[in-house]
Formats: C-alpha cells, structure tokens, sequence
C-alpha cells in the first residue's frame, strides 16, 4: 500500500512537471512570437525613421543649392542617381549586413563538420561558388553603370509622364492633341533603356550559365570524393551520413550567402550615388546664419559683368543704383537682359565681374541678397495650398503677423477673392486636391503679389507683376503700393509705358547693357531707344 502510494506521487509529480513544461513551453513559444511581432514592428519603425532622415538630408542639400545649379543636366542627374537609391537604402544596408553576417557565421559552423569529415571538401565548395559570387558582382556594376548613362533617359521619362498626367501642361497637350505624340515618344524612351538592360542580362544569363555547371561540378566532385572514399573504406558509414545531412544545408547556405553578398553589393553602389550628393560642394551655400532686418539704404551696383558658363558676357559693364524708397524701372526688349539683371539683384546669380555694394559694404556671398530682396516672377508659383498658406509662404521664419499679412491682402486685391471663397482664407487652393478652389490667372498674380508683401523684405521686384490685371487694378495697385509701403524700394519691370512711367528712375538695356538712363519725361523728350520702344509699343 505504501508503494503504490509512493508510486502515485511520483507519477501525479511527474504528470505535474509534464504539465509545467507543457505550459512553460507553451508561455515561452507565445513570448517567442509576440517578441518576433513587436520586434517586426519595431524595425519597420525604424526603417521608417532612418528613410525619413536620409530624405530630409537628401532635400536638405538641395534646396542648399544655389539657383544656377538647377539650369545645370550634370546637377539634375546626380540628384535622380541620389533619390532612386531610395531613403530607406541605409537601413537595407544595415539589415542586409546582418543577414549576411548570420548567413556566414551558420557557413562557418556546418562546414566545421565538413572539415572534420574532409578538410578539402570546404575548399572545394568554396572554390566552384567563388567564381559565381564574382560573376554577380560583375553584372551588378555593369547595370549601375547602365543606369548611370541612362539616368538623362530615366528624367526624360518622367518629364513625359509628367506633361501628360499633370495640369500644368493639361491644356496644351489638349489643345494641340499631343497626346498621342507624348506617348510615342515616351514609348521610345522606355523600349530603349528596356532593349539595353535586357541585352546586357543576356551576357549575364550566358556568363552564369558557364558559372552555374562550373558550381554544380564542384558540387558533384565533393559527392564523387566522398563516394571514391567510401568505396575504398577511407570513409565509414557515418560520416557519409553525416555529409549527406551537412552537404544539402551548406549548399543552400551558400548560394543564400551570394544572395546576400549581391543584395549587399547593390545597396553599396547606390549608397554611393547618395553620398556622392550628399558631399557635392557647391560654390555658394544657401544656409545664411544672418537675419532680415538689418536696415536697408541703398544698394549699388558696380561695374557688373556676368556670362553663363562658356559663354560670352550677357551683362556688361553694369552701374545702377537702388535706394531706400525709390521706384526704379528696368526696362528693354526681350533678350535684353533684364531677367538675368533680375537674378543678381535677388542673389540667386553670382556676377562674374564688378561689386554689389549693401548699405556701404562689398556683398561677398550674393546669396546675403535674398534677405533684403523678394519678387514677383512672371512665372510665379501656384501652390494648392489654402489661401492663408499661399500667402504666409512669404515669410515662414516669422509668427503669423496679422497686421501685415491683413495690409498685404488689401493692397493686392486679395480682399475681393475672399468673399468669394467657401472658408475664406482657409479656402483650399487649386483642383488638385479634393475641395480645392481654381482661380483665375489674375487672382493667382494677386496672391503671389500678396506673398511678396507679406515677406516684408526691403527691395520689391515687380517682374510683369500685373500683367493679368485690368487697367483699373493695375492703377490702383501702383497708388497702394506708394501708399502703404512708402519705405520700400520698388524694382518695376515692364513692356507696358504706363506702368513705367512715374517711376523715379530707368534704367533702359540693350544687349546686355545699359544705353540710356533717367527719368520717363527726359528719356522721352531725347527721341533715343527708350523712346522708340514705347511708340513702337503705342502704334
């Protein structure tokens, strides 16, 4: 009785510790996966986070980048070599290393047991899978190279699909059917860049073919050496068993691990496009540490020169001068050079030759300018922002300034498009975006007149600025803009006389210089070119 009390014990203890581990086994296989769930979750995080950082440096170098950068192809097409490499390729990297790493350190220790087995049967694997690794290797740097030729290809491609799918060419394209010509020519492009990368897989499929029996001979040989050494009892049953075992996951390992040297290869070349960006030096950096609000006086320009690269002269010889509440005009024919005139007074050019002479000091670094200089381009942006938006873009550094965004919106007229609006200045702009309001040429002029206001900068450049207007506005405009803004310097350019004519200084260009100089009475009365333009313009 008593033993087979001492045997139910053992049997309820052992029951009880099967049921422990069973439930032991049972937490730890639960905890193994929702480790393995939150872990998934936790790298996608910071896949995430380290994609969004590399794209915010990737933006950051560009917008560092001085404005005659983006009339340069070299600059556009080391951009796109940077962004197709992807923000997310560091974290590939990363995680691609480690596979690697684990898929090397597991090659390590079965090919141990190999070694144990036969210490030229690890040589021999190696050997037959080298050559294919450097095959792949090879044919990666070939398509890199490809891509880097075809990167004009890749932009002229996108450029296509963007004519077609955006508005900003929608009318045209319709206007004069170009659709069906667009996409040919987009076609054209693609069958092309296919038609080279597939002839290069060609070579590649025909150079790892020879790679491929040459790695399954090695793979052979290793069965055959172990056979011969069988049969000549240099072998025992169990190693053979143990190779057949070994053989199969090695194999797997290691085509998995040239996998892994390919995926790690490929992520290098295009980290490389990244950090070749990432690293360019410009001549100018847009990164100003100096803050608007120095106090403008005058600005004077000194014997100014400038030619686009291997180019002759487009400026000669410039002498102008801008002071604190003037309005000068700028005025000549198309080509004249007024735009690229334009481009020096607001530091987006650097001149050649000559001094920029700010409130009695020498400008050094033209991109200084742009704290003291906004304008409103004739092509001015239209972002599908909302109106408020559109117009604080003019000086996001700043708080919210409801006084002078409130004086802005009254002197360009954007008081009469409010009313009009469903949410008023929280009105969603343009059709791009659900709920969004288009406007009229004229409105959309006002609103980048308004955004020019509201920056708050001390020279205002007038580039065709109301050219959409109706007379009535456009005189209206010109009266405000003394009236409210009495301390401002005002850079008019215009082919129309009465919008030049009250200003307090011209500057007329020709060729690239300027031919005559004063105000719009003298010039008038001297019968010179000022003269002939504006009744040229008139007949």
């Amino acid at each position: 009785m008593d033993v087979l009390s001492i045997n139910e014990i053992l049997l309820i203890e052992k029951k009880t510790k099967a049921i422990e581990y069973l439930v032991a086994s049972g937490i730890s296989i639960s905890i193994y996966f929702i480790v393995k769930s939150y872990g998934a979750i936790v790298a996608e995080k910071q896949s995430f986070l380290i994609g969004e950082r590399m794209n915010e440096k990737l933006l950051v170098k560009a917008t560092a980048a001085p404005y005659s950068y983006f009339e340069d192809p070299n600059f556009y097409n080391l951009l796109q070599r940077a962004q197709n490499g992807g923000g997310n390729r560091p974290s590939l990297y990363f995680l691609h290393g480690i596979e690697l790493a684990k898929n090397i350190t597991t090659i390590i220790a079965v090919s141990s047991i190999l070694f144990i087995i036969d210490g030229w049967l690890p040589v021999l694997l190696l050997l037959f899978i080298v050559p294919v690794i450097v095959v792949k290797l090879k044919f990666s740097r070939k398509m890199d190279n490809l891509q880097i030729e075809n990167t004009a290809n890749e932009r002229w491609s996108k450029y296509y699909t963007e004519v077609l799918t955006t508005n900003t060419h929608a009318k045209e394209v319709r206007t004069f059917n170009l659709s069906r010509y667009l996409i040919l020519k987009l076609k054209n492009i693609n069958f092309l860049k296919h038609k080279q990368q597939i002839a290069l897989q060609y070579k590649q499929a025909k150079t790892e073919a020879l790679t491929t029996v040459l790695s399954y001979t090695g793979i052979y040989t290793c069965i055959l050496y172990i056979t011969i050494k069988s049969l000549n009892n240099a072998a025992n049953p169990a190693d053979i068993s143990l190779f057949l075992i070994v053989f199969t996951q090695i194999i797997t390992l290691l085509y998995a691990t040239s996998q892994s040297v390919l995926r790690l290869y490929q992520d290098n070349l295009q980290m490389t496009h990244i950090s070749n960006f990432l690293h360019y030096k410009y001549d100018h950096d847009l990164s100003l540490k100096e803050k608007q609000g120095q106090g403008f006086e005058h600005l004077i320009l000194k014997d100014i020169f400038f030619a686009y690269p291997g180019k002759n002269d487009c400026l000669s010889n410039i002498n102008m001068v801008f002071e604190r509440g003037k309005t000068i005009a700028i005025v000549g024919l198309n080509g004249a050079g007024k735009s690229t005139l334009l481009k020096i007074i607001l530091g987006l050019y650097h001149p050649t030759d000559g001094q920029m002479i700010l409130n009695n000091r020498v400008v050094v670094n033209s991109e200084y300018l742009r704290l003291e200089a906004t304008a409103v381009f004739q092509d001015y942006s239209r972002f599908n922002f909302t109106l408020k938006e559109c117009i604080c873009l003019g000086n996001t550094d700043q708080p919210f300034d409801e006084p002078l965004f409130n004086k802005a919106c009254q002197v360009s007229g954007i008081d009469s498009i409010m009313k009009h609006l469903p949410a008023g200045i929280n009105t969603l702009l343009g059709n791009v975006f659900p709920g969004g309001k288009e406007l009229s040429l004229g409105q959309w002029q006002k609103i980048a007149l308004a955004r020019c206001l509201y920056s708050n900068r001390s020279i205002i450049i007038l580039d065709e600025a109301s050219s959409a207007f109706d007379a009535h506005s456009e005189h209206q405009l010109f009266k405000d803009l003394k009236a409210y803004y009495p301390d401002k310097t005002f850079i008019i350019v215009s082919h129309r006389y009465h919008t030049v004519k009250n200003a307090d200084n011209i500057y007329v260009l020709e060729n690239g210089g300027i031919i005559e100089e004063g105000e719009s009475k003298a010039l008038i009365s001297k019968n010179g070119y000022y003269s002939s333009i504006f009744n040229l313009a008139r007949s």
